[in-house]
């Protein structure tokens, strides 16, 4: 159960720390500063310091990858749709870049794999197959699921609430930055604890938002990946 927490859980975080920078605009010095942090750390941990710019720069790419993965034209498509066909056609769009999300995700585990135990970089395909959960999640189901999310006004609610939402997300990079976690029992416990701080950030952040669609979508987003992660065991 660690081993696939390991893999699946630090892609979660890098996703969360990268809706800190979409959110904020944050991509240079703090988001490299914390990247080095967690490089330095994982490599030190696992004897392997002389790897730490290596994987300090496979975690920027990883980065730079999801943010050319979000469609800005796409996204505005979204805002302004009028129907529910408008919708249905920009959700396409939007889902036509999962292949390259899924990408970004597996090239930053391959990339940060030398500074991992060897058992870790062998679950790097079970960690993917969570990942499509995730994926399913969010573009499955016929698109009804997010279509509802969006026709009742929940991207533009996540507009205006970009910067707590941030907040939410860099609170969470920060306080994994500064863990003292000297063993994987103490590093998902520390973890989980974070998740279940930010998904009560995040909730509460979407109850603000006219309809109840946009925090139930959310919630059970962040409630399969605490099930994936093992978390809903461990905290």
């Amino acid at each position: 159960m660690l081993i696939k927490f390991t893999m699946f859980f630090k892609g979660v975080l890098f996703v969360i720390m990268v809706t800190s920078v979409i959110c904020e605009q944050d991509v240079h010095e703090q988001v490299r500063q914390r990247i080095h942090n967690y490089a330095e750390r994982e490599c030190t941990k696992n004897n392997a310091k002389e790897k730490t710019r290596e994987i300090e720069e496979a975690s920027m790419t990883f980065v730079d990858c999801m943010l050319n993965s979000v469609d800005v034209n796409i996204m505005l498509a979204l805002e302004q749709a009028s129907s529910e066909n408008d919708i249905v056609n920009a959700y396409k769009k939007t889902c036509v870049n999962i292949p390259q999300i899924r990408s970004c995700l597996y090239n930053f585990m391959n990339g940060t794999a030398p500074c991992m135990k060897s058992e870790y970089r062998n679950e790097i395909g079970t960690a993917m197959k969570e990942f499509d959960g995730i994926f399913e999640y969010m573009c499955g189901n016929d698109s009804q699921r997010f279509t509802e999310f969006v026709a009742d006004g929940g991207l533009n609610c996540l507009n205006e609430n970009s910067i707590p939402i941030g907040g939410c997300a860099r609170a969470i990079a920060i306080s994994l930055d500064s863990s003292s976690a000297e063993n994987s029992s103490e590093e998902l416990k520390t973890s989980c604890e974070e998740l279940q701080r930010f998904q009560k950030c995040f909730h509460e952040v979407l109850v603000k938002c006219p309809k109840p669609s946009t925090t139930v979508y959310f919630d059970g987003l962040l409630d399969l990946i605490r099930k994936y992660s093992e978390c809903s065991n461990s905290v």
